[in-house]
């Protein structure tokens, strides 16, 4: 019977994902929990839940899984080089990624000292990259749920990977500044010149 309510509700949850509403993968794993969970507790008064144990187990797995996939865009997955010949080439504003290869450029800015640019990039799973000027003031700040981080000749890495790392190149102080605020999931980050 708990068997036979998963499967319909499953079904009501796919008819709505496919004629107007965009269910989320986590949303089918939390709708069987919950049917299991409850014929678990009804099978404690009317016995012959046992069979329930085993699947309300794996989707307690499953469900933390796929709220971490729903929250990823895996359909921009690949590689990516950004190579901008200008300062107003630069992309402005959060760009996001989902898995794979990002590569950012930024070897043919010319910068003066008053040029200063903010680059935010959002990355789910894989290594991003960052080739900066050579006499650019570069500031990084790097979040990496689970990885590393090398920057400037330093490497941290690990689980929960934070660094804050100022570089101003061989030439010192000058030559435009820029502001790299890296965010990646799963992955690394590499920050050189």
């Amino acid at each position: 019977l708990t068997l036979s309510a998963v499967v319909v509700a499953l079904g009501i949850l796919a008819i709505n994902d496919a004629t107007w509403a965009a269910v989320p993968v986590s949303a089918y794993v939390a709708t069987a929990l919950a049917i299991v969970g409850a014929g678990l507790l009804i099978g404690t008064w009317f016995g012959r839940a046992r069979g329930l144990i085993g699947l309300g187990i794996l989707l307690a797995l499953a469900l933390p899984l796929t709220v971490v996939a729903d929250g990823l865009n895996l359909q921009s997955a690949g590689s990516v080089t950004v190579r901008p010949q200008s300062v107003d080439a630069v992309p402005t504003g959060l760009q996001e990624y989902g898995a794979g290869s990002v590569v950012y450029d930024l070897t043919e800015l010319e910068l003066t000292d008053a040029d200063s640019i903010t680059g935010d990039i959002d990355q789910g799973v894989g290594e991003l990259r960052v080739i900066g000027p050579p006499e650019a003031d570069v500031t990084v700040n790097a979040d990496v749920g689970l990885g590393a981080v090398e920057a400037f000749q330093t490497r941290s890495g690990g689980p929960g990977t934070s660094r804050q790392i100022i570089d101003h190149g061989d030439d010192g102080p000058g030559g435009g500044e820029i502001t790299l605020n890296l965010d990646l999931g799963v992955g690394r980050v590499e920050v050189r010149r």
